[in-house]
This record gives C-alpha cells, sequence and structure tokens, in this order.
C-alpha cells in the first residue's frame, strides 16, 4: 500500500457443535432396548415350546411302547384263551359260539395290535422330525429320579406362574413398548 505498510490479514474460522444430549436419540435407543427385550423373551418362549414339543413326543412314545407291550400280552392271553376254547369244543364241553366270540377278540386285539404298532411308528417318527434323528431305542423312564417334593399351596404356585410366564412378560413389555411410541 502507499503508507509502507502491510495489510496481509489471513482470518480462518472452525465452528463445532456437539450435543450434549438429544432426547429422541436417548428415546430411540430406550425403545430399541425394549424391543431386543421382547424378542429375548420371544427366544425363551420358543426355547421353552421346543422343550416341551421334544419331551411330550419323548413320552408318547414311551407311552406307545407301553400299549404295544400290553397289546401283545393281551393278545397271547387271548390267544390261550382261544386255544383253550377250541380244545374244549373239540371234546364237547362248549357250543360253537364260544369257539366262534373268542376268536372274535382275538381278531380284535390283532388289530389293535396293528394299530398299537403304527402309533409306536408314528411317535417315533413326530420325535425324529422335532430333534432330527432316529431312535431305534429310547430308555426307560426311571420314575425313581422324579420323586417329588411335597407340593406347594396353589397361590404360591399361581404367584409363581405369573411371575415366570415369559408369555405374560412379552405382553407386560410389548405395552411398555407401545405406551413409549
Amino acid at each position: 500500500d502507499a503508507n509502507g505498510i502491510n495489510s496481509n490479514a489471513t482470518s480462518a474460522s472452525l465452528q463445532l457443535t456437539q450435543s450434549i444430549f438429544d432426547m429422541s436419540k436417548w428415546r430411540a435407543l430406550t425403545l430399541q432396548e425394549k424391543a431386543a427385550g421382547i424378542q429375548d423373551v420371544t427366544y425363551q418362549t420358543d426355547q421353552q415350546t421346543l422343550i416341551l414339543n421334544t419331551a411330550t413326543a419323548y413320552f408318547n412314545v414311551l407311552n406307545a411302547i407301553d400299549v404295544l407291550s400290553y397289546t401283545q400280552a393281551q393278545k397271547e392271553a387271548i390267544y390261550r384263551q382261544l386255544d383253550q376254547t377250541t380244545q374244549r369244543f373239540n371234546v364237547g364241553l362248549v357250543a360253537i359260539t364260544d369257539v366262534q366270540n373268542a376268536r372274535a377278540q382275538y381278531d380284535t386285539v390283532l388289530a389293535n395290535e396293528v394299530t398299537a404298532r403304527n402309533n409306536l411308528d408314528n411317535a417315533v417318527e413326530q420325535l425324529r422330525q422335532i430333534t432330527g434323528n432316529y431312535y431305534p431305542e429310547l430308555a426307560a423312564l426311571n420314575v425313581e429320579n422324579f420323586k417329588t417334593d411335597k407340593p406347594q399351596p396353589v397361590n404360591a404356585l399361581l404367584k409363581e406362574a405369573e411371575k415366570r410366564n415369559l408369555s405374560l412378560l412379552q405382553a407386560r413389555l410389548s405395552q411398555d413398548l407401545a405406551r413409549e411410541q
């Protein structure tokens, strides 16, 4: 410049802003945490359902085995009865209708045995579908290992069920989430 003064001035400015607290993001985080809690409870409910379905299928197989064993024992007893009735008919002690009745009972128990075998096959298949494994044999239930203590009063059991019921917990969490949205 004309006065001999150099007036080149440089200036720079930088401005940063950061929110210390953003209520909308805090609220969104809270909602996501509650939604995650609901999903956790849903997962636990699904686990319980799988356990219950597996146990039910297992007990159905054990029951079908017992029914088949009973039917086979019944078949043997009725066959002996048919054989005795036939022998008694051959010596003239009973009428032919007694033999026919014994034969009808035997035929009925044969049909029951077929039904029992089919029910066992179906129960084993149901267990296989749930577990993904085929079990050619299952261990019998050892009832000695499942002795229970004296049952609690009904009111105590109801309170415990209400406290631990995952479906109720899921409903409560869903209700809380809906209120906050």
